[in-house]
């Protein structure tokens, strides 16, 4: 295990009881590519807990239960940190009421958000959003069946 570990969750829309796709967050001045709400756990911090709180603070959103939540495991993700996701379909998710409030710090202007823009989509177009190495852990470490 490293000593760094991204800490997040994919959220499935399942508003008929099965996933029509996943939620992804467009990093800012990222160009096409974009993610699954993530980030660094704290020192200590339990690594469900950092992945809530990466949730909360790049979308807004605050999940009322984890009734059926996967734990999908922590792997090795790129050469300097591991990777730690979590899986949960929910029926109700709204991307344009979504909001993140952690700010890049920027030196020569304004700092700003994180994320600037949440999507929707259907699972056969996730590969094609997400960059090399998180298409890699999906593909060995997301079973079968949460990605159909």
């Amino acid at each position: 295990m490293k000593d760094q570990c991204s800490c997040g969750i994919i959220l499935a829309h399942a508003p008929n009881g099965h996933p029509e796709g996943w939620l992804l967050c467009h990093p800012t001045n990222s160009g096409n590519r974009w993610d699954f709400p993530k980030g660094l756990s704290e020192l200590g911090e339990d690594h469900l807990k950092a992945a809530l709180r990466e949730l909360f603070e790049e979308t807004g959103v605050l999940l009322f239960t984890l009734k059926g939540l996967i734990d999908l495991g922590q792997h090795p993700y790129t050469k300097d940190k591991d990777l730690h996701l979590f899986y949960l379909e929910v029926t109700s998710l709204n991307p344009k009421l979504m909001k993140c409030t952690s700010l890049v710090e920027n030196k020569n202007g304004p700092d700003f958000p994180e994320i600037d823009s949440f999507a929707i989509f259907p699972l056969d177009k996730i590969k094609s959003r997400l960059g090399k190495s998180m298409n890699a852990w999906i593909d060995q470490y997301v079973p079968e069946r949460l990605k159909s």
